[in-house]
Formats: structure tokens, C-alpha cells, sequence
């Protein structure tokens, strides 16, 4: 693995820069915040046909009849579940195997994304990439409520001890054995509920509420969301960080 991606490269420090260099392409962070942000703004505004359109960049879900609170909410859910998505986990396969186990790692997710759903077209090849997705994010997932539980000790209006004991009530009513953990810890440190119905290619699915606080919510908590996802991604770059210096100097 080290001689595909370094060659003959001996010297440290220039493969800790490659390192770094191929962490800051595949690790999302920047462009999902961006993303959520646009949203935000649009919602602010009060022009919620933006807010539609922008939101239908990052969401399989058909959203041309959200209102607000199911644009917050949707938003929110997506914020969350990629914060281990395209944080957490690609960074976990980085450390555990390098360059290839994030490039590994980021192939399956992508093609999860574009085709692990229920749709005719794209059934047999869409189960199998959502089933390697489910096996890979297994660990990740459940590790990302530890970032969102410390940085909402830190903000005023979450509640730490919700974002901490949320998964463990309910994660388990996402479809997803993974996507519940870092939903439920978003809601639980937000005092909301995730879930409830959604539409994709026209079909209509009813899920079960995750986290039990405020099913009405407003496009405030989407900011809540916004600095707890900031804060959440400071503690984990701040753990590998940690990591780093330990394997470099030690």
C-alpha cells in the first residue's frame, strides 16, 4: 500500500503532506457545512423555493413540497448522518490503513450514495454498495457521537446529556444500522425529533421519530445544527491531531 501511493519516498515529513494533501480532498467537512449553510441562508430569507432547490443537491428525497420545518429537518438529518459519513469514518479508515483505506473507503460510500436506494433501476448493484456502505460505518458511526456529545457541552442551548443518551434510545428506529447514532445525537443535543415521512421518486415512506423533542421546528435550530457540526469536526481534528503528534514524535 505505502509503495503504490509513495514510490521510493523515504523522508517523513513529505509523506505526512501527501497525507495531508489526500485527508483534505476526501474528508468533506468544508463542502457539507457549505452546503447546509446555503440552505440556512435561503430559509432566512424566507425564500424556501431556494432553500428546495439547494437542499435537492445533497438529498435523494424528492423535496419540491417541503415546507420549512421538513427543510430544517431534512437539512439537520443530512448535516448529521454525513458528519460520519464524510468525517468520522474516512479518517478512521486513513488511520487504520492509510491513503488506500480512504480512497477505499470514499469509492464505496459514493457509490451507496448515487445507487444504494430502493428504485427499480438500481436494486441489485444499489443493495450490494449499501451493504459494503453498513458493514464500513459500522464502527464510525457509533464512534461519532463522542464528537457531538463534547462539543455540545460547550454550547448553551444543547443538551450534552441528550446528545449522549439519544443513540442509545434511538438510533435503532433509522432504516439504517448506522445513520440513527449521529441523527439521534443531533437531535438529542438540539432537543428535536429527526424522521417522520419522506418521499423519494414519489413514493411515500413513513419512519419512525428519532430523538424526543420538538417535531415543529424552525430554521434556528438549522444554525444550532450549523455551529454544533463545527464544533463536533474541531474536537475530532483536534483528536487527530493528537494522534498525529504521537505517531511522529513518539
Amino acid at each position: 500500500v505505502g509503495a503504490f501511493f509513495y514510490g521510493e519516498l523515504e523522508n517523513i515529513y513529505i509523506k505526512i503532506a501527501i497525507d495531508a494533501f489526500i485527508g483534505y480532498i476526501f474528508i468533506a467537512q468544508k463542502s457539507l457545512f457549505l452546503h447546509v449553510r446555503v440552505i440556512f441562508t435561503f430559509l432566512e430569507k424566507g425564500d424556501i423555493h431556494e432553500a428546495r432547490k439547494h437542499l435537492s443537491y445533497i438529498v435523494t428525497r424528492k423535496t419540491g413540497d417541503m415546507d420549512e420545518t421538513n427543510i430544517t429537518r431534512t437539512s439537520i438529518e443530512s448535516l448529521s448522518e454525513n458528519f460520519s459519513d464524510a468525517v468520522i469514518a474516512p479518517a478512521f479508515y486513513f488511520l487504520l490503513f492509510g491513503p488506500f483505506g480512504i480512497v477505499f473507503y470514499k469509492m464505496v460510500n459514493t457509490a451507496d450514495s448515487m445507487w444504494g436506494y430502493k428504485s427499480a433501476r438500481y436494486i441489485n448493484f444499489g443493495a450490494f454498495a449499501a451493504r459494503m456502505d453498513d458493514i464500513l460505518n459500522f464502527i464510525p458511526a457509533r464512534l461519532s457521537i463522542f464528537p457531538i456529545v463534547i462539543a455540545s457541552l460547550f454550547h448553551n442551548k444543547t443538551y450534552g446529556y441528550k446528545a449522549l443518551l439519544g443513540p442509545f434510545r434511538h438510533a435503532h428506529n433509522h432504516a439504517s444500522p448506522n445513520a440513527g447514532w449521529p441523527e439521534a445525537a443531533f437531535a438529542g443535543a438540539l432537543n428535536i425529533a429527526l424522521g417522520g415521512r419522506r418521499y423519494y421518486e414519489n413514493v411515500g415512506y413513513k419512519t419512525n421519530w428519532i430523538g424526543d423533542g420538538k417535531k415543529n421546528i424552525t430554521p434556528d435550530k438549522l444554525r444550532q445544527a450549523l455551529t454544533l457540526f463545527n464544533g463536533a469536526c474541531a474536537i475530532h481534528f483536534l483528536f487527530i491531531l493528537l494522534l498525529a503528534t504521537i505517531f511522529v514524535f513518539y
